[in-house]
């Protein structure tokens, strides 16, 4: 069987000029420098670097710190998305002058979706990445940020948006190496006309086998990347072994 070509995009917290993990959106610890990881990541093969600064993410009324972007984007090649308190187009046009390819919005979605289309007429829709943090209770799917507004309704909202891809965050998975909520993904593929990256509770290489088949763009990784033996370079030949096409 041949799958439909994967991205594999390294994910990377941004907190006070550290990179952090955790699990379950907590309990974060130090993980190293951005500038030499994300190097580090590109000399594997990274497809994209995705940046979230948490800081900006947790106070978006605070002005963004871009120094580190900026940094970044001078020792890569490799396309950056930044994200992290994006709340209005000055910060998304700073966003660009610093480095960054794509841009990253979530929780601003929820009081201003105009910025969206603010932001496309100006850089182009290919420019914007919609975010949307999932949770699981009781079997059913909600937002992270607005537990009472249910994922699918949500979708069909940001579905009608003019943005380049949609990045879901499996909350309730993250960092548990689990595996993906694969049922969940095939179904907002159903619902969307973007591309979609998925990111939460990638454990181990079979995994990411088996939401390859199901055609998403691309699979945002943190955890396995920061807390085992993988890197890029095997990921990319274990796929290329099981018939995945993969970018060289």
């Amino acid at each position: 069987m041949t799958f439909p070509t994967l991205r594999i995009i390294p994910s990377l917290l941004l907190h006070k000029g550290r990179l952090v993990k955790g699990t379950l959106f907590k309990n974060h610890i130090d993980v190293g420098d951005p500038v030499t990881t994300s190097k580090a990541f590109e000399s594997q093969g990274a497809d994209e670097i995705f940046v979230i600064d948490l800081d900006g993410y947790r106070k978006p009324q605070k002005k963004n710190n871009f120094k580190i972007l900026k940094k970044m984007s001078q020792n890569l090649m490799t396309s950056i998305t930044y994200g992290g308190g994006i709340n209005s187009f000055q910060k998304a046009k700073d966003c660009f002058r610093n480095g960054a390819d794509k841009i990253y919005i979530c929780t601003e979605l929820f009081k201003n979706k105009n910025l969206i289309h603010e932001i496309s007429k100006v850089f182009g829709k290919q420019s914007i990445v919609c975010g949307v943090n999932v949770i699981k209770k009781n079997n059913n799917y909600y937002i992270h940020e607005k537990e009472d507004i249910s994922l699918f309704d949500w979708l069909k909202e940001l579905n009608k948006l003019p943005i380049g891809e949609l990045k879901m965050t499996l909350v309730s998975s993250e960092g548990l190496k689990k595996g993906f909520d694969i049922d969940l993904c095939k179904k907002v593929l159903t619902l969307v006309d973007h591309p979609v990256v998925i990111e939460g509770g990638l454990g181990n290489l079979s995994q990411i086998k088996t939401i390859a088949k199901i055609t998403i763009s691309g699979i945002a990784i943190g955890t396995i990347l920061n807390f085992t033996e993988q890197n890029i370079i095997k990921i990319k030949q274990f796929l290329t072994n099981q018939n995945v096409k993969v970018r060289k």
